[in-house]
């Protein structure tokens, strides 16, 4: 997305988007006055708190409450908390979430599909106020980084493959190709990016995402990758982009197929057959999916991998409670794999999952390479 919307036709979209909510979470006539007290941009920012699993979203502190909506409405979408010792809003434990996870939890097909349906209808709304607030805009990367944590890129000297690290002072890893086939755990929103960044090196590229968080950031990836898919349409036409290796032939450019897994780490693994191969598995800040998504997610890495292929792991360096950091995944990964080719720090990851618990926090990377 490279223009912004228009902000008359954003608001257009908003009042659409409020009689849609309204309709597939059957709010009742009181709790759709307490919505229509919450600003636009605030339901983006709720979506990707509650809906998008533990992206890198900063709590809104209370102080600043007037900038996300009434108090009357704010009372329906978010809850009290306290983050990095300051009164704050946690959308996650608000009414409203509760109301949409008794959705996603109950046996009953129609509210699972109300749940879904609403994950799709926010993830699109979101994706339309990145593009409003512009998204490369200091205003938007506040909420959801611009860059995935780890990718798959191309050296623009040869178009080697390498490890890039978005946003950190980690230096750029060279790999050895090809990486045709690449499983990434942990993308989230920068799915469509992280496709993207591959562009020049991979022919697919298999997103997973947990069931809850799926429909949210699928359909945010789908529009982003649209708009990817455009831009590179509109680069085999005309001159060639920059960031674009000598070699590479820009008139023959296009995505990587982009295949989606909508039912976490451990059903992912469990589609590919016996003797597929893969040649890269990134696993990137999914640490909250808990120990045994995470390490079903190492070993099948170290099944499905090809010799020489890649498995490349980022976490919170200590584990909280559940959580399946470094000091959990790593042995794991150790005793199936080897030792790590490269390892090192690589700045600091940002959580909202529990208000409780630190926003930034250490972290480190880790390059196996099956043998």
């Amino acid at each position: 997305m490279s223009e912004k919307v228009p902000q008359s036709q954003y608001q257009q979209i908003h009042e659409i988007f409020k009689r849609q909510m309204a309709s597939t979470l059957q709010l009742s006539p009181e709790e759709q006055e307490l919505c229509s007290g919450v600003k636009p941009e605030t339901w983006a920012l709720w979506g990707l708190s509650v809906l998008a699993g533990d992206e890198r979203v900063a709590y809104p502190f209370k102080e600043h409450a007037h900038h996300w909506g009434s108090p009357q409405g704010l009372s329906f979408i978010a809850a009290e908390a306290v983050a990095q010792g300051q009164p704050a809003l946690d959308f996650k434990t608000s009414p409203l979430a509760q109301k949409v996870n008794e959705m996603h939890t109950s046996h009953n097909p129609a509210k699972r599909q109300r749940f879904q349906d609403f994950g799709e209808l926010l993830g699109k709304f979101a994706f339309t106020t990145a593009g409003t607030m512009g998204i490369t805009s200091a205003e938007w990367t506040q909420y959801v980084p611009l860059e995935p944590q780890v990718a798959l890129a191309a050296d623009l000297k040869d178009n080697a493959p390498r490890i890039v690290f978005g946003g950190q002072d980690a230096q750029p890893i060279r790999l050895e190709g090809p990486l045709d086939r690449v499983i990434a755990f942990g993308p989230g929103l920068t799915a469509a990016v992280f496709v993207a960044a591959a562009m020049t090196i991979s022919k697919e590229v298999h997103l997973v995402s947990p069931e809850r968080e799926a429909p949210f950031i699928n359909t945010y990836a789908d529009l982003g990758l649209q708009s990817s898919a455009l831009g590179i349409a509109q680069y085999r036409r005309q001159r060639p982009p920059k960031g674009l290796a000598p070699n590479v032939d820009h008139r023959t450019l296009q995505l990587p197929q982009a295949i989606k897994h909508a039912n976490g780490i451990d059903a992912a693994m469990c589609t590919f057959g016996k003797k597929e191969r893969v040649d890269a598995v990134t696993m990137t800040s999914v640490h909250t999916a808990g120990v045994v998504e995470c390490s079903a997610g190492v070993s099948g890495a170290a099944k499905r991998l090809r010799q020489g292929g890649y498995f490349i792991l980022k976490a919170p360096d200590i584990s909280l409670g559940a959580e399946a950091g470094m000091d959990k995944i790593f042995p794991l990964a150790q005793k199936l794999l080897g030792n790590p080719i490269y390892a090192g720090a690589c700045g600091e990851l940002q959580q909202t999952h529990d208000a409780s618990l630190p926003l930034e926090r250490s972290a480190s990377f880790a390059v196996f390479q099956k043998q």
